[in-house]
């Protein structure tokens, strides 16, 4: 996972590690890094010049163009989940 900022690491309330369950990022596409979330089959149209409803077709903008980091407790029953979001 990388993060924006430094690393967050949770606890549940009974003081369980949490995992990481998923990121939402702001943009699809990072042209100068190559990382992507995009579907496989929408790549081609992913170009440097692609204008902007083509890179960020959700128009989702966490905080300055970061990202929502959501962990869960898997030794809870409950499945307990908390997040932190971070910007650039």
């Amino acid at each position: 996972m990388d993060w924006i900022q430094d690393p967050v690491q949770f606890e549940c309330g009974r003081g369980h590690e949490m995992a990481h369950l998923l990121t939402i990022a702001s943009w699809e596409l990072d042209i100068e890094s190559g990382k992507r979330w995009a579907p496989i089959e929408e790549r081609p149209l992913l170009t440097p010049h692609a204008p902007e409803e083509v890179q960020n077709p959700t128009d989702l903008m966490i905080q300055d163009a970061g990202s929502l980091y959501m962990f869960v407790c898997l030794e809870c029953p409950e499945r307990p989940v908390d997040s932190v979001s971070q910007g650039s």
